[in-house]
């Protein structure tokens, strides 16, 4: 895992991750334990889960096969394996 990237994951990346993955809020919410309202807050953006709650989102994500990489020394892109 590029540990330098895990802050610069935005809602938005995990959004793309989750919809890869054909998933609801709900699935993530269950994968990485979670509540509902805070997969919301992660995808929405909004200031203010933790850096542990976007960890355990992106941890469940990775589990379920999304690899995120840093592309061109700036973006960030989700895929599968």
């Amino acid at each position: 895992m590029l540990v330098g990237l895990a802050p610069r994951r935005e809602g938005h990346h995990i959004r793309a991750a989750r919809a890869f993955l054909d998933g609801s809020m709900t699935d993530l919410s269950r994968a990485s334990g979670l509540s509902f309202s805070t997969v919301q807050r992660l995808e929405g953006g909004a200031e203010a889960p933790g850096p542990s709650s976007r960890y355990r989102a992106v941890a469940a994500l990775r589990a379920s096969g999304i690899l995120f990489s840093l592309i061109e020394g700036a973006a960030i892109v989700a895929g599968q394996a």
